[in-house]
């Protein structure tokens, strides 16, 4: 091995096998660890050149493909004088046009809504316009559907729990429990606690905003702080 800048690579990296590496003296080892040190650090320096062209090249084809989309858009932009007209197809050739979907019914388009059915008949069943006489359910129905939505409803719930007692001993009095709720002794329910959270957080509805809603429902003075 020579000290030269310009080392062989093809000598330096040809496999040693283990008799040859015991027969190294130590000069030789420390030679040969010298030129794999040079070697790593003329790879290390190849990787360092490869990878800022890379980065150059990136930088490079973003540029073109920035250009190439503004160019395209300049070409092939509508109603330009550069773009040639297409022929406009024959009668065989033209694509059949695409069937409107047809808008389903509430029921369908929302499952998840409940459907509340209502029948709406007369007081007094009609007369006939030709003989005058009074007519029957024929017993079919012209159906129609639309969405509709029930306004928050607030109600006061008056919970009693029952006591019981001994009428033996009249010693001991046990009360019903109280089912499990989120803040127990709290004025508001669980139904109203979620109500409130959920538009909060959810519907990012100001809780000023919920009490004037529940105000024009006849809850007027609820305190936002509670």
């Amino acid at each position: 091995m020579s000290d030269d800048n310009n080392v062989d690579i093809s000598k330096v990296l040809a496999p040693l096998t283990l008799e040859q590496i015991k027969s190294l003296k130590k000069e030789e080892l420390a030679l040969l660890l010298f030129h794999e040190q040079k070697l790593r650090l003329q790879l290390q320096s190849f990787y360092n050149e490869a990878k800022s062209a890379n980065v150059e090249l990136q930088e490079k084809i973003l540029l073109l493909e920035e250009q190439y989309v503004v160019l395209k858009n300049q070409f092939f932009a509508r109603r330009s004088e550069k773009s040639e007209p297409q022929p406009k197809p024959s009668k065989n050739q033209r694509p059949k046009k695409k069937r409107k979907q047809k808008h389903q019914k509430p029921s369908e388009r929302y499952p998840n809504v409940p459907l509340i059915k209502r029948d709406l008949e007369l007081q007094a069943p009609p007369s006939c316009t030709l003989c005058n006489e009074k007519m029957t359910d024929s017993g079919m129905v012209e159906s129609s559907e639309f969405l509709t939505i029930i306004p928050m409803q607030f109600a006061v719930i008056e919970q009693n729990r029952h006591k019981y007692r001994c009428s033996k001993c009249h010693g001991d009095i046990k009360t019903t429990p109280a089912p499990p709720r989120i803040c127990p002794g709290s004025s508001y329910s669980d139904e109203m606690i979620l109500d409130v959270a959920l538009s909060k957080f959810c519907d990012l509805m100001p809780i000023e905003r919920y009490v004037s809603m529940a105000a024009r429902r006849g809850v007027e003075g609820l305190p936002p702080q509670s």
